[in-house]
């Protein structure tokens, strides 16, 4: 989220383009959940290149990010639980897809697991 351009975000049909990691998850078009419109919407800002950036308007970079998200953690350790990570909320979305008997294809395909497939 901290690389999604402003320009890969589609308010008007509810999308967002981006991913990096693997060629599975490059460019791959994902709706904006109701739940999360509310933090696009606040960080939206068309002068800047990208959503998430510090008070100039520059982009954040990961590791100031992760210090931050440590500092949160020390700082809130009676209202949160610290040995959340970063990257626990895509093994949470398995874990619930699982748990709730998801289709296996369907699972993968919101992973992104699988094999890059043409969604256009």
């Amino acid at each position: 989220m901290l690389e999604l351009e402003i320009v890969n975000i589609d308010l008007e049909n509810g999308t967002m383009l981006g991913g990096l990691k693997t060629d599975s998850g490059k460019h791959r078009i994902v709706p904006i959940h109701s739940m999360i419109l509310h933090i696009i919407l606040r960080y939206y800002d068309k002068k800047n290149k990208y959503l998430f950036t510090d008070k100039n308007g520059n982009k954040i970079k990961y590791d100031k990010y992760y210090q931050d998200f440590l500092k949160f953690k020390k700082e809130n350790k009676e209202n949160f639980d610290i040995t959340h990570v970063i990257h626990e909320t895509r093994h949470s979305v398995c874990s619930d897809l699982d748990k709730y008997g998801a289709n296996k294809k369907c699972r993968d395909m919101i992973l992104r697991t699988q094999k890059q497939r043409s969604w256009r």
